[in-house]
């Protein structure tokens, strides 16, 4: 069993901080939208984060001990280290 859906799901998770970064740099640097700016929500996404790439790292890891070889193997270890960075 190849272990594609971890990395998709690392994947899904890069794609998913990328809006959030946006969305706050946008919210408290473009005028227009800083009535949508709001510290409390910064503050529940900036934590859900953390837990989702927690999250991230466990499916990569559980995914590795079940089959770890060659490419996959090295790309799981990759996303593992980008994932406990994030984290």
């Amino acid at each position: 069993m190849d272990n594609t859906f971890d990395r998709g799901s690392s994947d899904d998770q890069a794609a998913k901080s990328h809006i959030i970064i946006s969305y706050q740099l946008m919210t408290e640097n473009i005028k227009a939208l800083h009535r949508y700016a709001n510290l409390k929500a910064y503050l529940i996404l900036d934590v859900l984060e953390v837990g989702f790439w927690i999250a991230a790292i466990v499916l990569t890891v559980m995914g590795m001990v079940k089959t770890c070889t060659g490419l996959n193997c090295t790309l799981s270890g990759v996303v593992i280290g980008v994932a406990a960075v994030l984290a």
